[in-house]
């Protein structure tokens, strides 16, 4: 899940990701923090 966080706050700063796909990573990092 690290890969996926790192590529999740890559994407976040150039907004390039979709909302909903936002949403979606969001939701899979909160989880895997728990």
């Amino acid at each position: 899940m690290y890969e996926g966080e790192r590529w999740y706050s890559c994407q976040k700063c150039q907004h390039s990701v979709p909302d909903d796909e936002k949403d979606e990573w969001a939701r899979l990092l909160i989880d895997d923090s728990l």
